[in-house]
């Protein structure tokens, strides 16, 4: 399966994409590989207690992983797993909850946004 990785979660990685070989069932076995891959920063910025990071949005095919059943979300070798770091600003206001958290997250990040971000990688205009 191919990762890729943007913004600061590129910085913790210290890489663009990487192809991950491992049989791997589940995000949550992901997150764990991917932990002791790349460390304790990694661990502790994307996977807190059992779940997602806050500012972390993980997309499985473009599809956001929160939606498609968050940690316990089915993977496959052929599948394209990107980690994103949310961008401040907005409103400002405190969200209530982290279901409503979650959910302003996904809405930031679309699939011509992840179009956008691989023709630049790519060196397309």
């Amino acid at each position: 399966m191919k990762i890729r990785y943007f913004a600061t979660v590129r910085d913790l990685t210290g890489e663009i994409e990487i192809q991950w070989d491992t049989p791997t069932a589940t995000l949550r076995e992901l997150l764990l590989g991917l932990s002791e891959r790349y460390g304790s920063k990694f661990h502790q910025r994307v996977w807190k207690e059992g779940d997602l990071g806050q500012g972390i949005i993980v997309l499985i095919n473009g599809r956001d992983a929160r939606q498609l059943g968050g940690t316990e979300a089915t993977l496959s070798p052929e599948d394209t797993v990107f980690f994103l770091a949310v961008a401040g600003g907005g409103s400002g206001r405190m969200m209530a909850n982290k279901e409503e958290r979650q959910h302003d997250q996904a809405a930031r990040i679309t699939e011509a946004s992840i179009e956008l971000l691989e023709r630049k990688m790519a060196g397309i205009p």
